[in-house]
């Protein structure tokens, strides 16, 4: 075998570990967020999935394959996800629309996961329902306590915009 012919083989082996760990890790995000969509019972109307660093626009629908993103930094797939809140669900106003992101990545075989509150990851196994469930939890208990902020909270302790991103319509 020539010296090219390796470079190519090398070059074929890697591009084929890095198609196989995008895939692993796009199938553990979709397990995520359904999991966590189901969980939740967030209708699917008030339920949107979009580029974790990109606002959607206009009437755009981000599906999981085509709003996951690639960070080169932390080797991290990333997505994020908004949810509608509404007073009660029937009324049309106000809403509050709450981003969450989510990153996964695999190492020494086992999933990891950071929401983008967070500094840093979680272990978690995706096929332990109680582990999904307490993710899920976490994930709600942090909207619930942002919500839960009052104006003059934020005057004395200012929360990062990198905790969570809210929008009022």
């Amino acid at each position: 075998m020539s010296r090219f012919e390796e470079m190519c083989k090398a070059f074929g082996e890697a591009r084929k570990a890095a198609t196989d760990y995008q895939q692993r890790c796009l199938q553990i995000t979709a397990q995520l967020v359904t999991g966590f969509r189901k969980y939740c019972e967030i209708p699917a109307e008030e339920f949107e999935i979009v580029p974790a660093d990109k606002e959607p626009e206009g009437e755009t629908k981000y599906h999981i394959p085509s709003a996951i993103q690639f960070d080169s930094e932390t080797g991290f797939w990333r997505i994020g996800i908004i949810t509608t809140l509404r007073e009660t669900p029937n009324t049309l106003v106000p809403t509050l629309r709450v981003r969450v992101t989510i990153a996964v990545a695999e190492s020494e075989g086992k999933t990891l996961v950071r929401l983008g509150w967070d500094s840093s990851p979680r272990e978690i196994d995706v096929h332990d329902e109680y582990q999904c469930k307490a993710l899920y939890d976490s994930t709600v208990d942090r909207i619930m306590q942002f919500i839960a902020k009052k104006p003059q909270d934020l005057v004395e302790k200012p929360i990062s915009s990198k905790i969570i991103s809210l929008r009022i319509q």
